[in-house]
């Protein structure tokens, strides 16, 4: 079965479909603008990815981990929650706390924010 299936496709498996190269390159990338400090140019690329793909995970998770300033509070929120079984969640809870402070959130939000859980 494992051979008919080689056989059947190694074409591709040898030579992936060129979109398949383009979101490693895209990938590759983001990771390379997280780097250098700039979350912003790593947001534009993460949202060119595919919905639910791995890359786009990847992206989202490392930006929500980078401690960026161009990083929302609300965006770091969601990757904890789409990614919740990822590690850093602390991190990423630390670094959500901190985006709510610099983005001057209003108290009630602050206290709604804090009431499950307390603050790293």
């Amino acid at each position: 079965m494992l051979k008919q299936f080689m056989r059947a496709n190694i074409g591709r498996i040898l030579n992936p479909p060129q979109m398949q190269l383009s979101t490693n390159s895209l990938l590759r990338d983001g990771l390379a603008a997280i780097d250098h400090n700039n979350a912003a140019q790593a947001l534009a690329i993460r949202d060119r990815l595919p919905e639910n793909s791995l890359d786009r995970d990847i992206l989202t998770w490392m930006l929500a981990l980078s401690g960026s300033p161009f990083v929302s509070a609300q965006f770091i929120k969601t990757a904890m929650e789409d990614l919740a079984e990822w590690p850093g969640q602390t991190t990423m809870r630390q670094n959500e706390e901190r985006a709510l402070l610099r983005e001057n959130t209003a108290s009630s939000l602050l206290v709604a924010a804090f009431s499950k859980e307390s603050p790293k």
